[in-house]
């Protein structure tokens, strides 16, 4: 029961337009429950969630929970069916929900646990539905939407990038070397030893006698992305401005070679392109690095690897400005933004990630996002913004350095958080008013101003007590919300 409060307190945070969640204050109508399910389903599949959630006692627009009376395993469905195999008959194809009754101490919750959408959209009465926003919209107004549920039936990495080519195409396509070299793997002597163990790692498969090279071996290993009509958007692109706005593009470069054959070319070029403060020592000028290489490794490699590759018309894309790098990539956050730091990792691209930590470019599963952060932490930076954007996408931004007196009340609250998350999972410690002081370069005499940023945190429900029977201010120790 606690684990199922729990979820309902995170669901609740969540942005009013989150397309996979409905909530509903008391009893819906039979149908209108139907057409929830599908869309909810389909929504899920859309944003490629593990899960949808329809819940009753929730009121929509404030998330306050007011409770409910709605008994859905006593409702009828059409005529004297009960609801749940009435709704089950009626939606096609057939998904799996599991409805769950919660005693929540502000009031009585009813969940409707939804299946995501498998084997393309799901339809109630033979009609599918979407949401779009808070609406609840008939899927076939956005044949977009639809094309992408029936595409996700199979993983975009088994998809077929190049078809119906020789073993000496193959060769010529990718760089195979590479694949050796970053895995360790011992590198066969023959070209028919290295197109087996291709086809092994699924870079390559064999249909009705044809050598096709999959989607996975053209994102990571191909020599140019240009010859990978279906790939070829999906280069990495990098601009760099003059100043702290887009006003004056200085480079704007496109990173044609797989991911992993050319990640280091990327993260080289972005170094390269980093404005070097200069510090002067002894008479002597010499250059600081500005931004942990460690951070912009991790985030640019959670780019790439947790992209949405069927959203059209976006890149991964990183931009550097005189104060900032901003690193975009297309589809939104698998999981809450302000999740990352602790959260169970998500992929959408499975197979993707896992050759990626293979060749040592991620870190190990869920540790990468921790360790970016604490060296932002350690180099007294500003904290990072991860946010969901409108436009379906996911941006991270890195700042440079930034006098406390500059950073804005919610960075400092920002930074607060991402401190109390850093002490509790990496430190096994808590937030204390002295070690926030630590963190952001208040002198022991200024504490007052780390007090006032604890509590504007507190007021904003990011932290708590860890103990709040505690009533002394001075030992008084803070962590994560979710903790």
């Amino acid at each position: 029961m606690e684990e199922a409060i729990k979820l309902i307190d995170e669901l609740r945070r969540l942005s009013s337009e989150t397309e996979w969640v409905e909530f509903k204050s008391n009893h819906q109508p039979p149908e209108k429950i139907g057409e929830y399910i599908s869309a909810l389903a389909n929504s899920a599949c859309l944003h490629q969630r593990s899960e949808a959630y329809l819940v009753f006692g929730i009121e929509n627009k404030t998330h306050k929970v007011i409770g409910t009376k709605y008994e859905p395993r006593t409702t009828k469905g059409k005529g004297a069916e009960d609801l749940e195999p009435w709704l089950h008959r009626n939606l096609k194809p057939k998904i799996d929900f599991k409805i769950q009754e919660i005693g929540h101490p502000d009031g009585r919750i009813v969940i409707f646990f939804i299946q995501p959408a498998l084997a393309g959209p799901v339809k109630f009465n033979n009609k599918a539905w979407i949401r779009i926003g808070s609406s609840l919209k008939a899927l076939d107004e956005f044949p977009e939407k639809e094309a992408i549920i029936w595409e996700r039936r199979t993983p975009f990495e088994d998809k077929l990038a190049k078809e119906n080519i020789s073993e000496s195409d193959a060769i010529e396509l990718l760089e195979y070397d590479q694949y050796f070299r970053l895995t360790g793997e011992t590198r066969p002597k023959n070209q028919t030893g290295i197109i087996e163990k291709l086809l092994q790692e699924e870079f390559l498969v064999k249909k009705k006698g044809k050598l096709n090279i999959t989607n996975l071996g053209g994102i990571l290993l191909a020599r140019n992305l240009e010859n990978f009509p279906k790939l070829r958007s999906k280069a990495v692109r990098i601009i760099s401005y003059k100043e702290a706005n887009k006003l004056h593009a200085v480079k704007d470069e496109t990173f044609n070679r797989g991911y992993a054959v050319g990640f280091e070319d990327i993260r080289s070029y972005i170094q390269s392109q980093i404005p070097e403060p200069e510090k002067i020592e002894g008479g002597l000028r010499s250059s600081k690095v500005s931004y942990p290489p460690n951070a912009i490794r991790e985030f640019v490699a959670n780019a790439l690897v947790h992209q949405d590759f069927l959203v059209t018309g976006s890149t991964p894309l990183i931009e550097i400005f005189e104060n900032r790098i901003e690193i975009s990539n297309p589809g939104k956050a698998l999981i809450p933004t302000d999740r990352f730091i602790d959260h169970p990792p998500k992929s959408r691209n499975e197979k993707l990630s896992d050759m990626l930590r293979r060749m040592k470019i991620c870190e190990k599963r869920g540790s990468g996002v921790d360790r970016a952060i604490l060296a932002i932490e350690l180099s007294q930076l500003p904290p990072p913004k991860i946010e969901d954007q409108e436009s379906d996408g996911l941006r991270v931004t890195i700042y440079s350095q930034k006098e406390l007196s500059k950073l804005t009340k919610d960075e400092q609250c920002r930074a607060c958080y991402f401190h109390s998350c850093i002490q509790h999972v990496i430190n096994q410690e808590s937030l204390t008013n002295a070690s926030l002081c630590t963190r952001l370069g208040i002198e022991d005499k200024n504490k007052a101003i780390a007090s006032r940023i604890i509590k504007r945190t507190l007021e904003k429900g990011w932290i708590k007590a860890f103990d709040p029977d505690n009533k002394s201010n001075r030992y008084k120790k803070y962590i994560p919300y979710w903790g």
